[in-house]
């Protein structure tokens, strides 16, 4: 559903699934092409009526400790050095288990393999987080 166009009061507009897009934002800009057109609160109103008419949704039922999802969150979050002060962007590693949803968050120096390694590793090296796919897949990496 990426760059699905917003309804006609929308048009004009960035797309609603654009990154950074809010809901104030898309007003913003229907306000600026249509000064006489709706509230925030009216066009809000409007908006969730279009979204809901369009909330297409797939379950997907997963058993306890049989997935963990992992992937790289799609913007960077600052990390500050306390002794200088100073601002670096961190990648941010996200693990998820597919039932809890229990979540695992990391800030790494990139996204290279080797922090990937790093960080799936110590998830992993937790206690009770284990999934039932990570396991089988360290008894066959060991041979048995």
């Amino acid at each position: 559903m990426a760059n699905v166009r917003c309804p006609t009061l929308l048009t004009g507009t960035k797309s609603c699934s654009a990154k950074h897009t809010t809901r104030r934002l898309l007003w913003e800009e229907y306000r600026a092409a249509h000064p006489e057109g709706y509230g925030y609160s009216r066009f809000c109103h409007h908006y969730q009526r279009w979204k809901r008419e369009r909330d297409l949704v797939l379950r997907q039922e997963h058993r306890p400790g049989e997935k963990l999802f992992v992937d790289w969150a799609g913007v960077t979050i600052p990390v500050y050095d306390p002794q200088t002060g100073e601002v670096h962007p961190a990648p941010l590693f996200v693990a998820v288990l597919g039932a809890s949803n229990y979540t695992c968050a990391e800030a790494n120096q990139d996204q290279q393999m080797a922090s990937w390694i790093g960080s799936s590793r110590a998830h992993l090296r937790v206690p009770g987080r284990l999934s039932a796919t990570s396991r089988a897949r360290q008894h066959q990496d060991r041979g048995q």
